[in-house]
């Protein structure tokens, strides 16, 4: 064994087998004379910011664009937080999360009017899908040649033929299951009064793939 003095004049025994570097450590460890960094692992973010550029682009374009999904618009709406992110990647989200979402208006058209109204005008460009229900039935087809008419003059959202439709409550003998079923129409003018019958109407911007029923 081999003897150290330490600060306070107390003796510290090293086991001779260490080996001379390992010796000196504790060596030093024992005089307080050794000073210890510690390299901390560096974070997530950090990482990022030490790759070239590109990449950081490439990454933050990815963790940032929005899965294509039905937004509702109400009075409470907020916009994704990923808009807000900085002035390089709004644009890129911008046009990713309007062009691929649907927006949805299921109570009353003024909502998506309002909306409509405060977001860029370059954002209105980018919609491709819509969708809004009269589930009033009182006026309904009075009111959906109104919606239809507003959205068209106003934003230039045109619905396409074959996308109304409405629900109906199909009644089968005493006793079965009632059953909702999709009966389409290719524009509002087309209604009559026996279709008038339907619990609420539907209409959307993109043609509805589906079973189309005749009653």
């Amino acid at each position: 064994m081999a003897q150290y003095p330490n600060d306070d004049g107390r003796h510290r025994l090293i086991l001779e087998h260490y080996t001379p570097g390992y010796a000196r450590f504790l060596e030093l460890q024992a005089s307080g004379r050794l000073n210890i960094r510690v390299q901390t692992v560096p974070t997530i973010e950090e990482r990022i910011q030490n790759l070239v550029q590109e990449l950081q682009d490439m990454i933050l374009d990815y963790t940032l664009l929005i899965e294509p999904t039905t937004v509702e618009i109400t009075d409470r709406y907020q916009p994704p937080w990923q808009l807000s992110v900085n002035r390089r990647t709004r644009p890129i989200v911008a046009e990713h999360y309007y062009s691929t979402s649907t927006f949805s208006d299921m109570t009353r058209l003024h909502d998506l009017q309002q909306w409509l109204d405060r977001i860029p005008a370059e954002y209105v460009q980018m919609i491709e899908n819509v969708e809004f229900g009269v589930r009033n039935m009182h006026d309904a087809k009075k009111w959906l040649k109104i919606y239809t008419r507003s959205l068209e003059q106003h934003w230039g959202i045109v619905l396409a033929p074959g996308v109304l439709r409405a629900w109906f409550q199909k009644r089968r003998q005493s006793g079965s299951p009632r059953e909702w079923v999709y009966v389409s129409w290719k524009d509002a003018a087309a209604l009559d009064d026996r279709e008038m019958r339907a619990e609420s109407f539907y209409a959307h911007s993109r043609p509805w793939e589906g079973r189309e029923v005749t009653l």
